[in-house]
């Protein structure tokens, strides 16, 4: 049996990528499939899926962000199908139908030479996912409460714990970042 042969044969969905300022058109094509395992009881189905690729028609590894079927997703880990050769790559996607303005404090020296006040600087534009985990406690009032939400970025995204993150008319304070499953898990606090 050829397995690529088949691989090939069913990979049929266009997949363009985001180059960072713009869609490159039908970089690869593949087999979009539904994912099945729970990976919590949000993020199954609806917002994660796989997408199953001949490797002479693959994704690139320049492309982190590809958009098929005219949804947005963020690309996760890649898994090469083998039996004696290569003979599909399945790749994990996540849904990512927001995009997030990453911003740095930065200050700025005056004339005189005293530092100024700090400003919120724009670094760069990323899709991304939002998701509430949980409450945590304000550290300054015993009654309020916070939410503290997770936003999954693009593995390739320059965040880090001295960042905000801007999605709408929101900022979200980067309190941890990690990878998982190819992505980059930002656990945030929203700010009000």
């Amino acid at each position: 049996m050829n397995l690529k042969g088949a691989a090939s044969y069913f990979a049929r969905t266009k997949i363009d990528g985001w180059n960072g300022t713009s869609w490159d058109l039908d970089v690869a094509r593949g087999t979009y499939e539904t994912f099945d395992r729970f990976v919590s009881e949000r993020e199954f189905g609806s917002k994660r899926r796989y997408i199953l690729c001949n490797p002479d028609r693959s994704i690139p590894d320049t492309y982190k962000v590809v958009r098929l079927s005219g949804e947005v997703f963020l690309l996760g880990v890649r898994n090469n199908d083998m039996q004696g050769s290569v003979y599909s790559h399945l790749f994990l996607l996540h849904r990512a139908p927001l995009q997030a303005d990453l911003m740095q404090y930065t200050k700025t020296a005056s004339a005189s030479g005293v530092a100024g006040a700090a400003t919120k600087t724009k670094i760069g534009t990323y899709h991304c996912d939002i998701e509430r985990m949980s409450y945590m406690n304000s550290r300054e009032f015993d009654a309020m409460r916070f939410s503290e939400m997770q936003v999954l970025l693009p593995s390739d995204c320059p965040v880090t714990i001295d960042h905000e993150l801007k999605v709408g008319s929101y900022f979200y304070e980067v309190e941890e970042v990690f990878p998982s499953s190819g992505f980059l898990a930002c656990r945030t606090v929203r700010k009000r």
